[in-house]
């Protein structure tokens, strides 16, 4: 989506996007329609077998990269400026690639080569020609690119690298971040929805006819589910109309409309929604009018097409059960007289226009609240968001550290299993962590001057803030 929007370029409609991260993400969009597959999960090219017996994103994923480069850092006896004596990091392999650190360059090569091959079965079956790569680790993107077109071009014909397009997302490394932003938005953004809905009046009150008209049939019948609903007419108010009704699950509904043929296919249209559903012709109206509890009209009928008479023998046939009539329709439907009869709640336009507008105060009342829960999440998410800027180095100190515990406490077991005092191994390693902890900020404090010096002097003292010592008790 990002690519799609920020593209220097016209995209073209069939492309293959990779991300390069913590793993691998993959998609295809295939004639301008993105590749799904048979339950939304197509295309995860990470899970392809790769070197080794592991998946691909296994061996090339952030911690596939370091583990590769840890190996090889090993064996290899050349100069270079990764510390030996400390943990790899993605980052620091990135940073030294492009300062021209020969190892970490052979080390994205390898990488290329990895990811060609998982490329070569792609390009193949889908006849892809324009592959885009972005992602965090795409950052090394120049540096694996040679050892891709190494193996593409050893094991696919011309026809295929002759046309082939292998570049880097116009967004680079935030490519990779856009879908974690993106699905942490929508997600709150569903969420926040939700809560504004539940707890506020916002969605309380109906600002529709259509709405309204539910809203008015659930003041005398407590279920819609255990009524039969006519509609009179198939125009658009009342194929509205029919809609939220059906989204209730009536017992069953009908249409009755001048011509069988039209009110037929709304019938249809209703029964495909699990709801049984039927239609019959207007002129058959006075013989069945008995059979339902909730009828709501809107034609273009000059005349009211329901009369008193009708309705009263209507209401003989029913033992007097109540009956809820909507009239839609200017002009009348109804006679203004049936309004009179003890078991019929007759409701006109004028009536649902009142309801519409006080559900319009009421809903307009609560709108101040809404946008007061909005402003505040919105908030939250744009903390959230910064926040994962600091990730990547959250992680580089946390691998550190791990690291120096682990050497630590290797120094410690040693000691313990020659017969060393337990106490004085105990004293000695909680020493040598706080030494190795303390040592990189010190260093830098020590051989710092002017405004570095000043900005360290500041900010050490948060860094290493003491916690308030419990109480005893």
């Amino acid at each position: 989506l990002g690519e799609s929007e920020f593209c220097k370029e016209k995209l073209p409609s069939t492309f293959a996007f990779i991300t390069l991260g913590t793993g691998i993400g993959s998609a295809a969009v295939i004639d301008g329609k993105i590749f799904t597959g048979g339950d939304g999960n197509g295309l995860e090219l990470g899970h392809i077998r790769s070197r080794n017996d592991r998946h691909l994103e296994g061996n090339i994923g952030k911690q596939g990269i370091i583990n590769l480069a840890t190996v090889r850092l090993e064996s290899y006896h050349g100069t270079t400026i990764i510390p030996r004596d400390q943990p790899v990091s993605a980052t620091k392999l990135v940073v030294s690639a492009s300062e021209g650190d020969e190892f970490s360059r052979t080390v994205f090569y390898e990488v290329g080569e990895i990811l060609g091959e998982g490329l070569i079965a792609l390009i193949r079956i889908l006849d892809i020609k324009t592959i885009i790569v972005g992602g965090g680790l795409s950052a090394g993107f120049e540096f694996i690119k040679p050892g891709v077109w190494k193996v593409l071009n050893a094991y696919l014909p011309p026809y295929y690298t002759n046309s082939l397009d292998f570049r880097l997302a116009t967004l680079g490394n935030d490519a990779g971040v856009l879908g974690t932003y993106l699905n942490q938005l929508f997600q709150k953004t569903f969420a926040v929805a939700k809560e504004v809905r539940g707890s506020t009046e916002i969605g309380a009150h109906s600002i529709s006819m259509a709405a309204a008209s539910v809203r008015l049939s659930e003041r005398i019948f407590e279920k819609i589910s255990d009524q039969r609903i006519l509609f009179i007419g198939a125009g658009d108010m009342i194929t509205l109309c029919a809609t939220h009704f059906v989204a209730r699950k009536p017992k069953n509904v009908t249409i009755a409309n001048r011509t069988i043929e039209r009110g037929q296919e709304l019938a249809d249209s209703i029964s495909a929604q699990n709801v049984e559903a039927e239609s019959f012709r207007l002129s058959d109206l006075p013989g069945r009018l008995h059979e339902f509890d909730i009828i709501i009209s809107s034609t273009a009928s000059s005349l009211p097409i329901i009369g008193l008479g009708m309705v009263e023998s209507a209401l003989k046939l029913r033992r007097r059960k109540p009956m809820v009539m909507i009239d839609l329709a200017v002009p009348r439907d109804f006679e203004p007289e049936i309004s009179r009869l003890d078991d019929v709640y007759l409701y006109t336009v004028d009536d649902l226009g009142v309801m519409i507008q006080t559900g319009a105060n009421l809903r307009q009342a609560a709108v101040s609240q809404a946008e007061a829960i909005i402003e505040d999440r919105v908030g939250n998410f744009m903390h959230w968001m910064q926040g994962r800027n600091a990730v990547p180095i959250i992680q580089d100190i946390q691998q550190q550290g791990e690291h120096l515990r682990q050497l630590e406490l290797e120094r410690a077991m040693k000691r313990l299993m020659r017969g060393d005092d337990p106490q004085e191994v105990l004293s000695a390693m909680a020493q040598g962590l706080t030494n190795k902890f303390l040592h990189g900020s010190l260093h830098a404090l020590q051989h710092s001057n002017g405004a570095e010096r000043d900005a360290l002097m500041k900010l050490l003292p948060k860094l290493f803030a003491s916690h308030p010592k419990p109480e005893d008790h």
